[in-house]
């Protein structure tokens, strides 16, 4: 049988996003668009001389559970560095195309587990994982 796709927690998510605003004023930034449901997401970070996250703001036009997805990603994304990132968005990518059984370590990552049930909606929560890494991609050269 399959699970409710948008719980509590994840509108709960969703909503805790306007506390990372996307901000101009970031060296870094991103727009990446998802080609199979038309998900934006615009990313701002800033990163340390050791290249982990210091600062991050999103904006999102997504559904509920990819706005989800990025709150999921930015709460706990400071201090990561890109290696972290790819991993943790790779291990979400893996559980939600049934080759692992759990989204992975990142904190709060299991809060997208509803996910798998729906592949229309894959695409919408890695979006903002995707586009975190091409964000810290920006800064090289």
């Amino acid at each position: 049988m399959t699970k409710p796709l948008y719980t509590r927690e994840i509108l709960q998510a969703a909503m805790a996003l306007a506390d990372y605003p996307f901000d101009t004023a970031m060296p870094r930034k991103v727009e990446m668009r998802s080609k199979t449901c038309g998900s934006v997401v615009w990313i701002s970070l800033s990163v340390d001389q050791e290249k982990r996250i210091s600062d991050i703001g999103v904006k999102a036009q997504a559904c509920a559970l990819g706005q989800a997805s990025a709150a999921v990603l930015t709460r706990h994304i400071k201090g990561r560095s890109r290696s972290e990132i790819d991993a943790a968005g790779q291990a979400l990518s893996d559980y939600l195309h049934g080759k692992i059984g759990r989204p992975g370590t990142w904190p709060e990552a299991d809060m997208l587990m509803s996910a798998h049930d729906y592949p229309a909606r894959r695409d919408s929560v890695l979006l903002p994982w995707r586009a975190a890494l091409a964000a810290m991609d920006e800064g090289k050269g």
